[in-house]
């Protein structure tokens, strides 16, 4: 699979198919370093990406000063839940009452769930080890028992019926929050294109597209990616969001997805996959300086120039 077309089943899977997003809480987070590292896992990244503010009243926090726990989030939730059926049951009530959170990560928990439940041989042990050589087997294998786990619920009671993941996906869309508003942004331009229309973002999509990247909401930004074609770019925007706490890790909602629906498996995060399955070296390289380019933006206020 060339770079370009591994990209387009990436926006396929995280902007516009079955991997509807995460919840956010990046917009409390703020860059302080701006040089990833390839050798790093995704936590690691994240970890060089630490307040040096305290998050209320602008005050300095020295070096060694003990990290203040933050509160465990909606989206902490899900990407530590080992039964999502159970958590969606816990959210409906509020999601009902019109908490655009919860219902977001509802909708999260259904596309994440609804492959497995609509087509069980995905996660067959059998159909799984004849059709894969080591090491991608046994990494398949892993990252099968962590989704099993927790789409159990949900494969066992038949609840996802098409219907009901296509109204979760729809509810999630019109959200007006950063990620329903990249949404929108990236389908309408990807319909334009699919028109022979014009392809250049209007004035207040710019504007849009830099709320978005100034808002260091990480699920925004991964979506934020679907505004490009280029693959480097594309691969660089999912970097970023990366970067500011997507769940990217070995073991997370992205590689799993990529190993168990795409058929890409590999040992390590995120990172690791770009570089060794989604581009070529040249273009990884260039995807990691334009990563370094919109983070050095992003910390700096100004990102009218990645929006030409």
């Amino acid at each position: 699979m060339n770079g370009r077309n591994s990209a387009f089943i990436l926006v396929a899977l995280f902007a516009l198919g079955f991997a509807m997003y995460f919840l956010s809480d990046g917009r409390n987070e703020r860059i302080t370093s701006v040089e990833p590292t390839t050798a790093l896992s995704s936590s690691e990244v994240d970890s060089t990406h630490r307040p040096e503010r305290a998050a209320r009243g602008g005050k300095s926090v020295p070096a060694n000063a003990p990290e203040i726990a933050r509160p465990i989030t909606l989206l902490d939730r899900y990407v530590q839940s080992t039964d999502l059926l159970e958590l969606v049951a816990q959210l409906r009530a509020d999601a009902d009452a019109g908490d655009a959170d919860a219902a977001r990560i509802i909708a999260k928990a259904y596309d994440e769930c609804f492959p497995y439940a609509a087509n069980h041989k995905t996660l067959d042990v059998d159909l799984i080890s004849r059709n894969r050589s080591e090491p991608e087997r046994s990494i398949a294998l892993a990252q099968r028992a962590t989704q099993l786990q927790r789409c159990a619920g949900f494969i066992s009671t038949g609840v996802i019926k098409v219907g009901v993941a296509r109204d979760a996906d729809a509810t999630a869309n019109n959200l007006s929050d950063l990620t329903g508003q990249a949404a929108r942004l990236v389908s309408d331009l990807s319909i334009r294109r699919a028109d022979d229309g014009p392809y250049e973002m209007s004035a207040s999509e710019m504007d849009l597209a830099q709320k978005i990247a100034l808002s260091q909401d990480a699920e925004a930004i991964a979506v934020l990616s679907g505004t490009t074609d280029l693959p480097q770019d594309i691969y660089a925007w999912q970097l970023v969001a990366c970067d500011l706490g997507r769940d990217c890790g070995a073991n997370g909602y992205v590689m799993r997805q990529q190993c168990l629906l795409v058929g890409q498996c590999v040992a390590g995060n995120y990172r690791e996959f770009i570089r060794r399955k989604a581009l070529p070296p040249d273009q990884f390289e260039a995807a990691q300086i334009r990563e370094r380019e919109i983070l050095q933006a992003i910390k700096a206020g100004d990102v009218s120039h990645l929006f030409p």
